[in-house]
C-alpha cells in the first residue's frame, strides 16, 4: 500500500517481496524504451507490464486505485483474469515463470 511501492507475488509459495519501480522482473531489464504496459478501462488497477528484450509479461494491480480487487485471493484472482494472459500471449508476450 506504499505510494508507488512495487511487489511481486509467487502463485506456487504465496512469497511477496519488494521490486524495483521500472524494470522486468525476469530478465532484468531497466531500458525504459524496451519496458511498457497495456491499461484496461473495464478493469481499473489492473496493467500488463510487458518487456521487448525478453518478450515476457507480468499482470499487475495498483493497490492505489480507487476500486477493489476481483478477488483477494491470488490464485482465483489470477484465474480471473486469465482472459489477460489471453490477450498479452495474442500480442506476442510470454508469461514470467521462476
Amino acid at each position: 500500500n506504499e505510494h508507488g511501492r512495487r511487489y511481486l507475488h509467487c502463485l506456487c509459495c504465496n512469497w511477496q517481496w519488494p521490486f524495483k519501480r521500472m524494470g522486468c522482473g525476469y530478465c532484468g531489464n531497466e531500458e525504459y524504451s524496451q519496458l511498457g504496459y497495456i491499461v484496461f478501462e473495464e478493469f481499473k488497477g489492473y496493467k500488463i507490464y510487458h518487456c521487448e528484450q525478453c518478450k515476457s509479461y507480468l499482470k499487475t494491480f495498483d493497490q492505489r486505485a480507487a476500486t477493489a480487487r476481483l478477488d483477494r485471493n491470488p490464485m482465483l484472482e489470477h484465474v480471473k483474469l486469465l482472459f489477460l494472459d489471453l490477450l498479452a500471449i495474442e500480442k506476442g508476450y510470454l508469461p514470467m515463470h521462476a
